[in-house]
Parts: structure tokens; C-alpha cells; sequence
């Protein structure tokens, strides 16, 4: 009887193990990121897409960052190292990335999420020669004229 008992018991549990224990199950959504940010330098004037959230506009002395209407939660301004840092609140996910820049002051572009905390950052890195910025934040738009 017991014999029995252990059997079933045994083919019951073999009946609900997966073959393979390793691979993805539909227990968990899989999340495919898409690597969506163009990587290739960009030059004076130009407009580009960063990515489905993000839209980059350079013009003379004047940067223009689109959101799709994320709000700004902070922005700090490093003088002595030269460099931007702006944060929007949105639950989004994408891949961080370095865009290099072809403007007199502008070197780089660097996007990345933080998805647990519900925010992206956009830090941009300025040429040396650059010492004063100015930060208009509006409600999609946010302009930086250096």
C-alpha cells in the first residue's frame, strides 16, 4: 500500500516538472528591449531621434530636449566638470547609451533608465570651453542655452 502511495506520489510530481527547469517559462513576462538609439555622430543644427521618449534638436548656441510630456524632476548643473544632468519622471525602460556629438560645444549625449525609481536621465556633456548654461524647462520642451 505504502509502495503505491509512493508511486503516485512520484509520477505525480514528474507529471508537473517542466523538462527543462532552466529555460523561460510564461510565468514571467519577458521584456525584449529594443535598441533603439542611433549611435552615429551628429552635426551642428541638426534634429534627431534618440528614441521613442526622447528627441535631441541642436541649434547654434541652443539645445531642445522633447519628452512626450515627462515632466523634469531634477536638473543639477556640474560648472567645473562640464556637465548637465537632467531627470524625468516616467516609467520607461530602454537601453543606456553615448551619442558623441560634432558641435562646438556639445561632446556627448548620454541616455539611461532607471526603471525601478520610475525615471530616465539625460546628461550632456559639454566642450571645455562652455562655462555658463541656462536651463528653461517647460512641459515637453526643455531648453539648455550655453
Amino acid at each position: 500500500m505504502i509502495y503505491k502511495i509512493c508511486l503516485i506520489l512520484i509520477l505525480f510530481v514528474v507529471a508537473q516538472a517542466r523538462p527543462n527547469p532552466f529555460e523561460a517559462t510564461d510565468q514571467f513576462k519577458i521584456i525584449k528591449i529594443k535598441d533603439d538609439i542611433t549611435s552615429s555622430t551628429i552635426k551642428q543644427n541638426n534634429i534627431f531621434k534618440v528614441n521613442n521618449y526622447i528627441t535631441v534638436s541642436i541649434y547654434k548656441n541652443e539645445l531642445t530636449i522633447n519628452t512626450k510630456n515627462h515632466k523634469i524632476i531634477k536638473s543639477i548643473i556640474f560648472d567645473d566638470i562640464g556637465k548637465i544632468m537632467i531627470d524625468f519622471g516616467a516609467k520607461v525602460r530602454f537601453k543606456s547609451k553615448t551619442i558623441p556629438i560634432a558641435h562646438d560645444n556639445i561632446k556627448s549625449i548620454t541616455v539611461g533608465t532607471h526603471y525601478p525609481q520610475n525615471f530616465y536621465r539625460v546628461v550632456i556633456r559639454m566642450s571645455e570651453k562652455t562655462k555658463k548654461y541656462k536651463i528653461i524647462k517647460g512641459k515637453a520642451l526643455t531648453t539648455i542655452q550655453f
